[in-house]
């Protein structure tokens, strides 16, 4: 659906950026001229005000994106939003009053510093909340069918509703299934069958059209969707849309027939040759910062339990080639002796108290190789900032995911 941006750009809209970065920038312009009574023609007098306008607006905006300030879940009470936009406003003036200190003469005068804080965080406020209560009254651009009822169909309904920002609706299920008719599976309802597709399109003024049909053999309505395709109704895979609004790629009903005639799971020579360049460099770089913790790191692991600090695996590589990863031990040393390989369970008490979240069923493997399947697809450079910029957020304001 190219209306729609995998998840992992989390500042969707080019608009709100601009916009908000206007407000920051006049924000500090303002506090110029509040601080120091200036006329227009003293304050271009005044150094670098454009670029620490700006300096200031990239942080602001910076922790708002950690915090997830710029994805508007369904589920989320005003009460949780405005708490986690208050945190990221304290964040970011914190951050900047750290930056002045250090950097008196990067930022602006402690006074201006101070105004522009004040007006900022009064006026991103205001800002928020009006685009939060737009997103919320507004009426979705676009309105989908969902032909099929599986459980990618139910997973991609979720989603969808999960994040309101996506401007669309649901406008229900079609299904074969006579039996199914009126059945509510996720919250838009079954609300009618495949052969009245057509029809239903007009009733209910959906632009679209997503197939999700674990057999399509014999019941794939191919001549009402070559139909509907000529009237300018978009048609679109369920597994192709689920991608692109989650950045994972579904594998119940995967057909080789997807992989094999979709764009993407292209690696070239060159492209291998800088990410190893890369990643050589943001590990020896990595390695350099956080040395003294991952010393930290080892210290306490000796005194957890009894045991090497390392623990070595065999993974399978490119090409199906072996290699050894080797990483901090995170269970006791004698954590598979009587049982052998199984999950980590919840309070698993092999697990040390030095553990991020496990991946402890069939559902948590399942899911990783959804992600990793995706960035085989769309391997870039780029790709690999975006993560390393996720895992930064990931270990500084989540609990692991």
């Amino acid at each position: 659906m190219s209306n729609t941006v995998p998840p992992y750009l989390a500042l969707r809209s080019l608009s709100l950026l601009v916009s908000e970065n206007l407000i920051l920038t006049a924000c500090l312009l303002a506090a110029v001229q509040i601080r120091l009574f200036t006329s227009a023609g003293e304050l271009q007098r005044y150094e670098h005000p454009i670029f620490k306008a700006f300096l200031i607006s990239l942080v602001f905006q910076a922790v708002l994106h950690l915090l997830d300030i710029y994805i508007f879940p369904k589920t989320a009470t005003h009460g949780e939003f405005f708490a986690r936009l208050g945190v990221a406003l304290l964040c970011a003036a914190t951050l900047l009053s750290l930056i002045f200190y250090n950097l008196p003469d990067f930022v602006a005068g402690r006074g201006i510093l101070l105004t522009a804080l004040l007006l900022g965080s009064i006026f991103l406020t205001l800002w928020h909340t009006l685009l939060r209560a737009y997103i919320g009254t507004r009426t979705p651009r676009i309105r989908i069918l969902v032909v099929g009822t599986g459980h990618l169909a139910r997973e991609l309904v979720r989603e969808v509703i999960r994040h309101p920002e996506l401007d669309i609706k649901v406008c229900g299920f079609v299904d074969s299934n006579p039996q199914l008719l009126g059945v509510s599976l996720v919250n838009p309802k079954v609300i009618g069958l495949v052969k009245d597709l057509s029809a239903l399109v007009s009733q209910h003024k959906a632009s679209k059209v997503i197939v999700e049909m674990q057999d399509r053999r014999g019941c794939l309505p191919t001549s009402e969707l070559l139909k509907l395709k000529i009237r300018g109704i978009s048609i679109d895979d369920a597994t192709t849309v689920y991608e692109r609004l989650t950045g994972k790629i579904a594998i119940e009903n995967l057909k080789p027939s997807w992989m094999i005639f979709n764009s993407g799971f292209e690696v070239s020579g060159r492209l291998l040759l800088v990410k190893q360049i890369v990643s050589t460099f943001v590990s020896l770089l990595l390695l350099i910062l956080f040395g003294p913790i991952m010393l930290l790191v080892m210290g306490l692991i000796k005194l957890e339990s009894l045991g090497p600090i390392f623990f070595k695996q065999e993974r399978v590589g490119r090409d199906g080639k072996l290699f050894t990863l080797w990483k901090f031990r995170s269970m006791r040393a004698d954590a598979e002796r009587e049982s052998g390989p199984v999950w980590a369970e919840e309070n698993d008490n092999r697990v040390t108290r030095l553990n991020y979240h496990y991946g402890n069923s069939f559902q948590d493997s399942v899911e990783k190789l959804q992600f990793d399947l995706f960035y085989l697809k769309h391997m870039s450079v780029f790709l690999d900032l975006l993560i390393i910029i996720e895992t930064i957020k990931t270990v500084l304001v989540r609990k692991g995911s």
